[in-house]
């Protein structure tokens, strides 16, 4: 959708997917980008023409900008946070007029930024203000792809997909966390046109984990494998 000149997108991928106990990055968002580009570069953007910009401001940052689609399109991983001023000066057109253009897309991949309140210290009223009108309004941005992994309290895990236009989809993975496509390969446990809130998530979950575990005692009770 448009905002500010501009159609604003997003995804979001854990880059690769990986098990809880192999996910943990040592070397930090850095380390995340050097893993992140070759899919951005060999599959998200492929036939677009993808040009690798450099990355913005600081390295220490991990911000990466891409030129794709001949020119119409500008590409930036990893912007969250606390290295979220960069992105909205390149928003504002400081390092180039492009993203101003009413024709041009900015599509953000992998951001976690959560809202302007948390972004820039308190006297930091004009990063705040910027961030506001770029991320504070829910429908600013367009979720084209989103697959993140999810683990509550009770120790559900789960999938959250959606791939733009489909809906929304979260998938229950607890049965399946040696080979996570098999559990994309299921039924989702949950379908919504818009994301789902993080509480009902978390309740779904939840319960198809309570649910498998009563399987998986009736299973063994019939002398059967469970969850098959």
């Amino acid at each position: 959708m448009h905002r500010g000149g501009f159609s604003g997108a997003g995804g979001a991928a854990p880059l690769p997917l990986q098990n809880y106990d192999q996910a943990d990055w040592p070397g930090g968002i850095q380390q995340r980008f050097r893993r992140l580009r070759p899919l951005i570069e060999e599959q998200l953007l492929a036939g677009y023409d993808p040009q690798f910009v450099g990355m913005l401001e600081s390295p220490a940052d991990g911000i990466g900008v891409w030129r794709a689609a001949g020119g119409d399109m500008t590409v930036v991983a990893q912007v969250g946070n606390l290295n979220f001023a960069p992105f909205a000066r390149l928003c504002a057109g400081e390092f180039g007029g492009a993203p101003l253009d009413p024709g041009h897309t900015l599509l953000v991949v992998n951001p976690t930024w959560t809202r302007s309140a948390d972004i820039g210290q308190l006297w930091d009223r004009k990063l705040k203000a910027a961030a506001a009108a770029l991320i504070d309004d829910p429908a600013a941005w367009l979720p084209l792809y989103h697959l993140w992994d999810l683990r509550t309290a009770k120790g559900a895990t789960g999938l959250l997909y959606r791939s733009w236009p489909h809906d929304w989809q979260l998938y229950h993975t607890s049965a399946h966390l040696e080979d996570l496509q098999a559990a994309l390969d299921e039924p989702p446990v949950l379908v919504s046109p818009d994301r789902p809130p993080k509480e009902r998530q978390i309740e779904v979950l939840n319960a198809a984990l309570a649910e498998g575990l009563q399987q998986e005692r009736a299973a063994k009770a019939a002398g059967r494998r469970p969850w098959l």
